[in-house]
């Protein structure tokens, strides 16, 4: 009598796709079924990767566009996701990358958050065979932030988009170090470019917004705070976080939503809500070691190294990879500010020497802190 109603629950779920994790077993398949290949590059701490799996990976849609496919999960954290990520010089999370039937061939890639109709969209393209324009914009994005000021103003003379914040960030480096005149009208330039994408698609109801809503305030509040204008950075972000908690009052139904939340509170520097967003984080998302790391992080960067060890301790049960080596580095940074630098750089060495070069995006932090540690044990 009991196998019925399991039965009928079982029929009720909504479809999801299959996922691989490995991409040998990926190939294989898709040799034999002549299938392409869908490579999707996330990680535990990518706050658009959960936007993603909520909005788009885990809709009906997706899973039946998924029939035609051989879709693949790489964490960037493990060695072989850090390996193929490397490889195919991916340098945005998301990103996911289409190979042909075979693995032999790479069709196109797509990168970031999108809408479930553009993701959809973008896919059936590149799986026709027809691409998109991802490749395009992010060579654009890649001249940017190389100091080409004149692709710059090329972004900011259109009009402003969900991928104007991009360009916005990728060249505050080189905008900068301009002149303080040419350096001033630049920077208005872009807020009235940000602001207009902040009433069109930011502050808006949750359908009409950037699937990036994160890095347009980001880049909204850091350019008003490049202009010394700290009113209306604050009120950027006040904005966003009470659009933020208006849209889910409880922690745990929207990581994406709840990641941003933190990023605002702490940007915007009130530490008795950011202190009990994190208590919340925690809480919600136990079974990775995301939030108890970050919170140990925070905690060290403003001399409470004592109160960030057991955090720190809860994070390294659940660390593994990549994101070992940066919950060793905060470690290190809380021993040798409780007066134990040799205990920090002990662990430091450890890990560079069991990393083996693995981990290239990691490793030169902790090269790094071992070089500060060691500075500060001579003097």
């Amino acid at each position: 009598m009991l196998l019925l109603p399991i039965l009928l629950a079982s029929l009720s779920l909504p479809a999801r796709a299959e996922w691989l994790k490995a991409l040998p077993e990926a190939v294989a398949r898709s040799k034999t079924s002549n299938r392409p290949i869908l490579l999707d590059f996330q990680a535990p701490w990518c706050y658009s990767c959960y936007y993603m799996e909520q909005r788009v990976l885990s809709k009906p849609a997706f899973a039946e566009k998924a029939k035609s496919l051989v879709p693949v999960k790489l964490d960037v954290d493990t060695d072989d996701g850090s390996a193929l990520k490397e490889k195919l010089h991916v340098t945005f999370l998301p990103t996911y990358v289409v190979l042909g039937p075979g693995g032999d061939k790479e069709l196109g890639r797509i990168i970031g958050e999108q809408t479930e109709a553009d993701f959809l969209d973008k896919l059936a393209a590149l799986t026709g065979g027809r691409g998109t324009d991802d490749a395009a914009v992010l060579a654009r994005q890649r001249k940017i932030k190389a100091g080409d000021l004149a692709e710059l103003e090329r972004e900011l003379d259109a009009r402003a988009d969900c991928r104007t914040p991009y360009a916005v960030e990728y060249g505050q480096a080189f905008v900068a170090k301009l002149p303080p005149p040419r350096r001033a009208k630049l920077l208005a330039k872009e807020r009235a470019s940000l602001e207009s994408l902040a009433s069109s698609k930011l502050f808006v109801p949750a359908e009409s917004r950037c699937a990036d809503f994160r890095s347009g305030v980001e880049a909204l509040a850091d350019v008003d705070e490049a202009l010394g204008d700290t009113a209306a950075r604050e009120s950027a972000l006040d904005r966003a976080i009470a659009q933020l908690e208006a849209d889910q009052p409880a922690v745990g139904a929207d990581r994406n939503r709840d990641d941003n939340l933190r990023l605002f509170l702490d940007m915007r520097g009130d530490e008795a809500k950011l202190a009990a967003h994190y208590e919340a984080l925690i809480r919600a998302y136990p079974n990775d070691y995301v939030y108890a790391y970050r919170w140990a992080r925070h905690l060290v960067e403003r001399g409470r190294a004592g109160e960030a060890l057991p955090w720190i301790d809860k994070a390294d049960r659940r660390a593994y990879g990549a994101n070992r080596l940066m919950v060793t580095d905060v470690r290190a940074r809380a021993l040798a500010a409780l007066g134990r630098s040799a205990e920090g750089k002990a662990l430091l060495e450890r890990d560079l020497k069991a990393s083996r070069g693995r981990f290239p995006d990691e490793e030169p932090l902790l090269r790094k802190t071992l070089a500060e540690l060691s500075a500060r044990h001579q003097r």
